[in-house]
């Protein structure tokens, strides 16, 4: 049966219809993808530009260091210590804080001269007591850091303990570069690392902690001889007088017989700092934070800079 004009361009419309359709199906899908390939190039470049003002941003952070002429002493009100308040620069805002990182218990003076340290072993270990961490960790993280593979008793792990794993690797038997590293050790998992940090720190040489921006749980670690409310003093007379302790102030408080000894793990000023910092650029917000070191000259120099989550 023949088909009519009629129908004929009845079918040629539906035709004409469907190839529009398409085309303008294949339109979107184009555009679509050009948008999110366009997204992706931005999100890239903010990515990059971000990183680049991050590393600008700890040279400022830095120059805030050096600008502290008084090196005898490191306290919480001097101007290193402020909140540093978000600052446009490049279509982008920083924002961030420097932290004294010798106001924490520094891991790798655990061990010295290739032996352990029994005195910074004890002060760790009533420090993990007070914040409800099991002190046999202490063990685990000898050996992380020691340079042998003999295993530290009771509840120590060397490298024999970490190759069964499903991903196996072997003790680092040095000295831990980050806090973060803690996650590799033997029984240090989320919460007990998350307990720790705001207490500890990893520096790359022995140090000594500055009695200025230490919590009083720590400085009772430090000197258990000092009663509660004997740090509960000395903390608020810092806060009090907004300026630096004497060493006096914690000494002249023990029994004569632990003075030498807690006075050698003291101080009043520092060199390790870290730099906490956010960049905002476009839909990017990434995070950041550098270790710096701040010697006996004017310059202060980066050691680290790593990602931070948000």
């Amino acid at each position: 049966m023949m088909r009519g004009p009629r129908c004929q361009k009845g079918v040629a419309a539906i035709v004409a219809i469907l190839i529009v359709a398409l085309a303008a199906s294949s339109a979107t899908y184009l555009i679509a993808r050009y948008s999110l390939a366009l997204r992706h190039v931005e999100n890239v470049t903010d990515r990059a530009q971000a990183d680049q003002l991050a590393r600008t941003a700890v040279q400022w952070v830095a120059s805030i260091l050096n600008q502290d002429k008084d090196r005898a002493a490191d306290h919480l009100f001097e101007i290193w210590a402020l909140p540093l308040p978000p600052i446009p620069a490049e279509d982008a805002t920083v924002e961030g804080r420097i932290f004294d990182e010798q106001g924490k218990f520094n891991l790798n003076n655990l061990v010295q001269q290739g032996k352990s340290s029994a005195q910074d072993v004890a002060t760790l270990e009533r420090l993990f007591a007070a914040l409800k961490v099991d002190p046999r960790l202490i063990d685990a993280l000898i050996d992380w850091i020691d340079e042998n593979e003999d295993v530290t008793q009771p509840q120590g792990a060397e490298s024999t303990s970490y190759l069964g794993l499903q991903v196996p690797y072997r003790a680092a038997n040095t000295k831990l570069t980050d806090v973060g590293e803690l996650a590799r050790i033997k029984g240090f998992d989320q919460d007990v690392i998350e307990k720790l940090l705001p207490f500890v720190t990893a520096l790359p040489r022995q140090t000594k902690v500055n009695i200025n921006t230490v919590s009083a749980e720590l400085l009772q670690a430090i000197a258990p001889a000092l009663s509660d409310e004997d740090a509960k003093q000395i903390i608020a007379k810092r806060t009090k007088d907004k300026r630096s302790l004497a060493r006096e102030d914690v000494v002249s408080r023990l029994p004569k017989d632990v003075q030498e000894a807690v006075g050698n793990m003291i101080d009043i000023r520092s060199e390790f700092f870290s730099a906490a910092g956010m960049v905002r650029r476009g839909r990017v917000v990434a995070g950041y934070r550098a270790l710096l070191e701040r010697g006996s000259g004017k310059q202060t120099s980066v050691i680290a800079l790593t990602e931070e989550p948000i």
